[in-house]
C-alpha cells in the first residue's frame, strides 16, 4: 500500500489545530481530552443554504506527540434544526469493491465535498505521518468518504457515514499501520461539504431556522475509542439573528398605542 509520508519536525499539531479550529467556530476541551473539534457553517444566517466545515484534531491525552488512540465510532450531532435534503444529489450506488477499484470516479455526479486527513501510523520517522485525500459522496441515506493516498490514485478505504436526522454516524474502516495495534490513527481531519441550491430554491444543507439568544449554534461530537473511553466534545458556530423588517408610518393614524406602525390588511384604504 503506497502512502506519502509527511514530516513536520517536532510535532506541534495540537497547538496548530487549536488556533486553526477557532477561525469561525469555537472548540471547547472535550470531556476526556482526546478530541478537539469545530464545525462552522459558511453562513451565519438562519434558514439559509450553506456549506459546512468539519475539523477535528485527535490527540493522546497524556502525550500530545504520541499516536492517538483508534476508535470504532464517531457521532456528529449537527446543530438542532439543521436539514440535509439528500434528494437534491444523485445517490452513489456503487459497491465498496467498485469504489476501491475506481475511487470517486465511480460516482462523479454524487460528490458533495472533499478534504484531507492526516494519519499517524505508529512507524518511526519518516513514515510516521501520512496524508490522505478524501472525497465525500452522497449515498443512499449516508455519506461515502473515499480515502485515497495523496501520492497516488490508490483508494485506501471507504467509510459509510449514516445520516440519521441531523446526526452523522461514522464507523470507520481500519487503515493498516504500525505499532502498537497495526492500524493508522487519524490525527487531523479537514473536511468540507459545499453549499448547493437547486433551481427551485431547495438547498442540500440548510442552517437551523433560528439563531439562539447566545448567537451561536452548538454541535456535539462523541467518539467511542477502542480502549473503552467515550469522549465528548462541543463546538460553537456563530449565527446572526434575523433583522426585523421596519415598517414606516404613513401618518399618525398608523401608529399603535406603543408607538409602532400598525399592519394593515388593505394598504389602499385610508
Amino acid at each position: 500500500m503506497e502512502l506519502r509520508s509527511i514530516r513536520a519536525g517536532t510535532i506541534v499539531l495540537a497547538a496548530i489545530a487549536m488556533s486553526a479550529l477557532g477561525g469561525n467556530s469555537a472548540a471547547r476541551a472535550s470531556s476526556y481530552g482526546r478530541t478537539v473539534a469545530a464545525l462552522p457553517f459558511t453562513t451565519r444566517a438562519p434558514a439559509r443554504s450553506s456549506g459546512l466545515r468539519i475539523m477535528i484534531h485527535y490527540r493522546d491525552e497524556h502525550d500530545p506527540n504520541a499516536k492517538p488512540k483508534t476508535f470504532h465510532e464517531l457521532d456528529i450531532e449537527l446543530p438542532a434544526g439543521t436539514k440535509i435534503d439528500q434528494r437534491l444529489v444523485a445517490a452513489c450506488t456503487a459497491s465498496d469493491a467498485e469504489l476501491m477499484a475506481q475511487g470517486p470516479a465511480a460516482c462523479p455526479q454524487s460528490q458533495v465535498g472533499d478534504g484531507t486527513v492526516t494519519l499517524m501510523t505508529g512507524f518511526p520517522p519518516p513514515a510516521d505521518l501520512v496524508l490522505a485525500d478524501v472525497t465525500i459522496l452522497q449515498g443512499e441515506g449516508e455519506l461515502l468518504d473515499v480515502f485515497r493516498s495523496a501520492a497516488s490514485s490508490q483508494t485506501l478505504a471507504v467509510d459509510h457515514v449514516k445520516i440519521v436526522g441531523h446526526t452523522l454516524i461514522d464507523k470507520p474502516q481500519a487503515i493498516p499501520g504500525g505499532p502498537p495495534d497495526g492500524r493508522s490513527a487519524p490525527r487531523d481531519v479537514r473536511l468540507r461539504i459545499n453549499a448547493r441550491t437547486a433551481r427551485d430554491g431547495r438547498a442540500y444543507l440548510t442552517t437551523p431556522p433560528t439563531c439562539p439568544t447566545t448567537r451561536h449554534w452548538l454541535a456535539h461530537f462523541t467518539v467511542f475509542y477502542d480502549d473503552g473511553v467515550t469522549d465528548h466534545a462541543v463546538s460553537t458556530a456563530p449565527c446572526s439573528p434575523r433583522k426585523r423588517p421596519i415598517r414606516r408610518c404613513r401618518d399618525d393614524r398608523d401608529r399603535s398605542s406603543r408607538g409602532h406602525c400598525a399592519k394593515h390588511d388593505n394598504d389602499g384604504d385610508d
